[in-house]
């Protein structure tokens, strides 16, 4: 079954629910992934069906430990602890399915697209935004920041979320760090970590159309 991991424990997966903002002081788009689509570090992402690259970007992701209800305001006290997650997407796909108003599902929800970095226990991270984040393609450091520079702070993307739908112990709740984005090719690697909470390495695979 779909999990992630934090110490000796895994826990099952339930809903993925990612965060980002696409434009200066835009609203947030809420988008899911299947549970499916997690892989752990140094697996390979699966290239796109006809080939070409992939896109990414690099979210703090929080699992969830307390059921919150629909009518309440999730605190941040339901949060089991923190990790990192890469939301993979074929960009091309996604261009075409936005023009048309279509679903992003088959973009962003195919098997190996959301790799999850191991979770670090909330009571071990202390401040949520006190962390250095770094990012690294083949070796290159690209990003250097920290975890104050989210698309969306973490209360207020638990809260957005809560008041929608109920957050239900394994699921994840993640949120676009800033910047952190950028294209795969074959053979590249990407790197990136949260001190105190976790490293997620994963590579681009062959094409199988060589």
């Amino acid at each position: 079954m779909p999990h992630f991991v934090q110490g000796s424990h895994r826990f099952e997966i339930g809903k993925i629910v990612c965060i980002e903002v696409n434009e200066e002081d835009g609203p947030p788009v809420v988008f899911l992934k299947p549970a499916t689509s997690v892989i752990h570090q140094d697996e390979e992402v699966n290239p796109p069906e006809e080939g070409g690259e992939l896109s990414f970007g690099i979210f703090y992701a929080m699992a969830i430990g307390e059921r919150t209800g629909t009518s309440i305001k999730a605190k941040m006290s339901s949060v089991l602890g923190f990790g990192l997650l890469m939301d993979i997407y074929d960009g091309n796909l996604l261009t075409r399915v936005r023009e048309q108003g279509l679903p992003w599902d088959m973009a962003k929800g195919r098997d190996t697209y959301c790799p999850l970095s191991e979770f670090t226990p909330s009571q071990e991270i202390g401040d949520p935004y006190g962390h250095e984040v770094y990012m690294q393609l083949n070796g290159m450091e690209l990003v250097k920041s920290s975890t104050r520079d989210l698309q969306m702070n973490l209360e207020d993307a638990m809260h957005h979320i809560s008041g929608t739908m109920t957050l239900a112990p394994g699921d994840l709740l993640a949120v676009k760090i800033k910047e952190c984005e950028g294209t795969l090719r074959t053979g590249d690697e990407i790197e990136a970590g949260i001190s105190s909470v976790g490293i997620i390495r994963n590579r681009l695979g062959p094409s199988s159309r060589g």
